[in-house]
């Protein structure tokens, strides 16, 4: 199976929660985790639709978002987070089946950009890659010629037009 993964900015994280279960009694613990995760247009910058969950980490998930709390993450930071996606189905009083999904997150990592990567965590993390106004491609000297990197733009062809 492969592995579920979202890159966000964390927008806020909510207080430790303590949620009983109404039939057993049984108590779990859970904690918040707001993240913006909207995309942007590589070559103009443009904001696409917004894209913020809320997540709930329960279990080992919460384990590992108390340690990055503890090591302090905070409102802006970049997080990768790992989760399986749940289906559990059950039938109503009216003899009909009801589903209801969840996410469910398990592991979260803070994500530091490099130079190279940078562009690209922030265009998942919701912050703007390039202003409406981008500079052309660097251009690099070689044998007195001019080299333009087009690696960075995605199309068929490649190419920035």
């Amino acid at each position: 199976m492969a592995k579920n993964q979202i890159i966000g900015r964390v927008i806020a994280v909510s207080d430790k929660q303590v949620i009983t279960n109404q039939q057993t009694g049984k108590q779990t613990e859970k904690r918040q985790l707001y993240i913006d995760c909207t995309r942007y247009d590589p070559l103009t910058g443009e904001k696409g639709y917004e894209n913020t969950p809320l997540l709930e980490f329960t279990h080992k998930g919460l384990e590992k978002l108390e340690e990055l709390v503890g090591k302090g993450l905070k409102k802006g930071d970049i997080v990768t987070i790992s989760f399986d996606v749940q289906g559990n189905k059950w039938t109503n009083a009216d003899n009909k089946m009801q589903i209801i999904t969840s996410i469910r997150p398990y592991d979260i990592e803070l994500t530091r950009p490099t130079q190279n990567d940078g562009q690209q965590a922030g265009q998942q993390a919701g912050k703007q890659a390039a202003p409406a106004s981008a500079p052309a491609p660097a251009a690099q000297q070689n044998d007195g010629q001019q080299q333009v990197d087009y690696s960075q733009y995605q199309g068929d062809d490649a190419l920035p037009f």
